[in-house]
């Protein structure tokens, strides 16, 4: 998985591309958005045009850090997800406690840039 990052203001944006399988891209996921945590962003972006896979460990990352955005206030928002990646979140359960968006629907930094 690869990645770019955006901060501005008070919102976050990371734009991921590839798979994000095993430990490795797991681990740098989670340090994103630790990063967004810590810099006190009220919303984070992740642009998933680009990202073709999310195994199960990514999705426990996603799920460890909601409680972590609510209690501070923050908006964790997905937008542009691949066919595998939504179909993931669906058989998961996580879809229903995640704000999935279209890409259109992206507000966040770097607006024409998305």
């Amino acid at each position: 998985m690869d990645f770019d990052k955006l901060v501005k203001s008070d919102q976050f944006l990371l734009r991921l591309r590839g798979a994000c399988l095993g430990d490795e891209n797991v681990s740098k996921l989670a340090s994103l958005l630790l990063e967004a945590a810590q810099c006190g962003a009220h919303r984070v972006w992740l642009d998933c045009r680009q990202l073709t896979h999310m195994d199960y460990r990514g999705l426990r990352v996603l799920l460890q850090f909601l409680p972590q955005f609510d209690a501070m206030g923050t908006k964790l928002l997905l937008c542009g997800l691949q066919p595998a990646v939504q179909e993931r979140l669906d058989s998961s359960g996580l879809a229903s406690l995640l704000t999935l968006l279209p890409a259109e629907a992206y507000s966040g930094p770097d607006q024409q840039g998305l």
